[in-house]
């Protein structure tokens, strides 16, 4: 038993081991559920604090191709402040001056030192790196970091930034990185909030612009270098608004005095326009906007909604559960480790969607179903394997001594069988061939075993018929029992049938043995029934199913007692009292006297089984 239990643990937390090992599906399957619970969870309210200002197609059509003048961009961002906006926030680059037009470029310029401190740039990076890249410094740097106590191991290293052009980055202190974080299937899921070079640490977009709304430093309002993104919802769940539908409301001063949508709120301006914008995809829609995720980021930060996601925490669920399952699965029925499995399953579920997620805590939790499974299905299969090995080898074990449709019987009902061994009331048969000594005298070897096999198959076939098992041959004799492995209220009558057939099998036989081998055939068989040891004998190397027990000995004491009374077959009383109990039938009986069989000290009264009634 420990043996098995030490194989199955090993077995179960193998697979377990390899399942964490080659972890790169189940990061899919984490991503499948991310995006799944957010589907569940549905869209949440948003703050109002943060808008977003859509360089749309219809913007465009109005004011022109894009990249607009600067002039425009310059006229855009006063209108915003007209209309009573907190601060503005650019998800846009200005990396050239229009050479062309470098008016314009210093009217945009002269707009941003205007609204210097309520106005927040971009820059980007596409070149993450090690620590190595740092040690020789950058080529160029964005203006202004900021102090963080967060460690400097913890916060992404980059170099060679996408900057915006000096005209426009010296009038404006206040700037962030607008790079998205994406997963290897192209979803961003997660943000950063800080990066660093060799010169300092830099802000996020969102959080340089919520910072700037504030008035806080930028390491006061993130717990973290970096987070799950909680998204809100699908595409403009943010407030959107057109960008030339604010120029046009700005224009009119007493509309924009009455109802402006954009006062005390923090503006962000970015594009929309089919064509001219990288489009992402997020757990509610196959397109989102940059702009619109940046936004969301802003508002994540101003609710204050930092989700945790507990990898230590669950890597220790996982385990603890697994050798819960692993001890419990062990123990349960089959049937009971599918209802196990399938509850388990179903409360991770319900926990991770309805509790945990919607609380903050995005948990990981592909490792736990996958695990929770495996150890099911591993569980399963090892069920399902030991049951085939046990079929297999009672079928092998059971095929020599019993009927196939016996053994089909076994197979089916193997709860039936004690293979340790057991005690139980059962009918013994001794069935001895007289005379085998002069025939084997008579007959030479190769003849005598051409008899002895077709007497035995004949014998053989009558137990099987009567569904007794073939315990062994002996010499000139065989050995059956009835009532074992499969349980038999008639095992008496059984027997008693079986030795009548058996008489009447030779009979039948007789001439046809003694034209073929010149021997007349004649049997002699003993019969009793009581308890007895019944399951496995031998060693470790060999074993055979049969019996044991005083009842045995007596059956074969009694059928040496036939050629004393001169008859075919004898039984006992406690064989004819088993008969008479079953409410099968008595056989017809007479008494031939009592004996005092070998090893017994009393007389036991032997009857001669002469016909049975059914």
């Amino acid at each position: 038993m420990k043996l098995k239990l030490t194989k199955f643990l090993c077995f179960q937390l193998t697979a377990l081991l390899l399942l964490c090992t080659f972890s790169f599906p189940l990061d899919r399957a984490d991503a499948f559920l991310s995006n799944l619970k957010f589907q569940v969870r549905g869209a949440k309210k948003p703050t109002g604090e943060v808008v977003v200002v859509a360089i749309d197609r219809p913007s465009i059509e109005a004011l022109g191709r894009w990249p607009w003048k600067r002039n425009i961009t310059a006229l855009l961002t006063e209108s915003l402040f007209t209309l009573g906006a907190k601060n503005v926030g650019f998800d846009i680059g200005f990396i050239e001056r229009q050479t062309d037009q470098f008016p314009y470029d210093k009217q945009f310029r002269a707009t941003l030192e205007r609204h210097q401190n309520q106005i927040t740039l971009c820059w980007w990076t596409l070149n993450f790196c090690s620590d190595d890249c740092l040690s020789s410094g950058t080529v160029k740097s964005p203006p202004n970091p900021v102090e963080t106590g967060f460690p400097l191991a913890s916060i992404p290293k980059f170099q060679n930034p996408e900057l915006n052009d000096s005209i426009f980055s010296s009038a404006v202190p206040n700037q962030g990185f607008a790079n998205s974080n994406k997963d290897s299937d192209g979803q961003a899921r997660r943000t950063r909030f800080f990066v660093r070079d060799s010169k300092g640490v830099y802000p996020s977009l969102p959080l340089a612009l919520i910072s700037q709304r504030l008035g806080k430093s930028p390491d006061e309002l993130v717990p973290e270098v970096g987070s799950p993104i909680d998204y809100l919802g699908p595409a403009e769940t943010i407030p959107r608004f057109s960008a030339i539908e604010l120029m046009q409301l700005a224009g009119n001063r007493s509309l924009a005095n009455e109802n402006s949508p954009l006062k005390g709120k923090t503006a962000l301006i970015g594009l929309t326009a089919f064509g001219l914008v990288d489009e992402q995809v997020t757990p509610f829609d196959h397109a989102m906007h940059g702009v619109e995720i940046q936004a969301s980021i802003a508002d994540q930060i101003l609710r204050q909604s930092f989700p945790g996601q507990p990898k230590t925490q669950m890597w220790v669920v996982t385990f603890v559960l697994s050798f819960l399952f692993l001890g419990l699965n062990h123990l349960l029925r089959t049937r009971h480790v599918l209802i196990l499995s399938g509850t388990a399953l179903l409360a991770i579920y319900w926990i991770d969607f309805n509790v945990l997620f919607p609380r903050g805590i995005f948990c990981q939790t592909a490792l736990l179903y996958a695990n929770t499974a495996l150890i099911a299905l591993s569980t399963l299969s090892s069920r399902f394997y030991e049951e085939f090995r046990q079929r297999n080898f009672l079928k092998s074990a059971f095929s020599k001594y019993l009927a196939p449709e016996v053994v089909q019987i076994l197979l089916s009902q193997p709860e039936g069988l004690k293979l340790g061994g057991q005690k139980k009331e059962i009918t013994t048969l001794f069935c001895d061939l007289r005379n085998f000594t002069s025939m084997s005298e008579t007959l030479e070897p190769a003849q005598l075993t051409e008899l002895l096999t077709e007497v035995f198959t004949v014998l053989t076939e009558v137990v099987f018929k009567h569904q007794g098992t073939v315990d062994k041959y002996i010499g000139d004799a065989l050995m059956a029992f009835f009532g074992a492995p499969l349980d038999q209220k008639d095992h008496a009558l059984r027997a008693c049938l079986a030795a009548q057939e058996m008489v009447q099998q030779i009979k039948m036989r007789r001439e046809e043995f003694k034209e073929k081998y010149g021997v007349e055939l004649k049997v002699g068989i003993g019969i009793n029934t009581g308890i007895a040891h019944v399951g496995n004998m031998g060693s470790q190397q060999r074993f055979n199913y049969s019996v044991l027990g005083d009842s045995v000995n007596i059956a074969a004491r009694v059928e040496s007692c036939t050629k004393d009374f001169g008859v075919s077959i004898l039984t006992t009383q406690t064989t004819l009292n088993a008969i008479s109990q079953s409410a099968y039938g008595i056989p017809s009986y007479r008494s031939v006297g009592s004996t005092v069989l070998k090893g017994k000290s009393t007389p036991t009264e032997l009857f001669e089984i002469s016909e049975i009634q059914s």
